[in-house]
């Protein structure tokens, strides 16, 4: 377990040096679809990494059903796979409605990071 405010920024995102990596604060549903929108993302790379780290299974459904255009040219990697309830199940159901499918590239911490390709 973590102390409360172990992963603390203050209220502030990190600036990475790389450009290609970017922070987004704010809620999945307020602020996911602007920031693509507006940056052109969707469209702008051949590949992608992305970092799926939002515990809940409705946060997880929703960020994948949004970045479905970006999918096929991903690498997905998720952060809390271990419960079968939350991302886990996102990912089953969203195959399931979009008739898809992945296969594991990789994993660690008994399947709690789990790295995906969509085929």
């Amino acid at each position: 377990m973590v102390d409360k405010g172990a992963w603390t920024q203050g209220g502030i995102a990190p600036d990475p040096t790389d450009p290609r990596v970017s922070f987004v604060k704010g809620v999945f549903q307020d602020a996911l679809e602007p920031h693509f929108a507006g940056n052109g993302l969707l469209q702008a790379h051949d590949h992608y990494v992305i970092h799926i780290d939002a515990d809940l299974y409705s946060a997880a459904l929703y960020v994948l059903c949004v970045m479905r255009p970006m999918l096929d040219r991903a690498t997905v990697i998720f952060d809390e796979f271990d419960c079968v309830l939350d991302e886990m199940k996102a990912l089953d159901d969203s195959c399931r409605a979009f008739e898809k499918s992945y296969k594991v590239l990789g994993s660690a911490a008994n399947c709690e990071k789990v790295a995906i390709r969509f085929c």
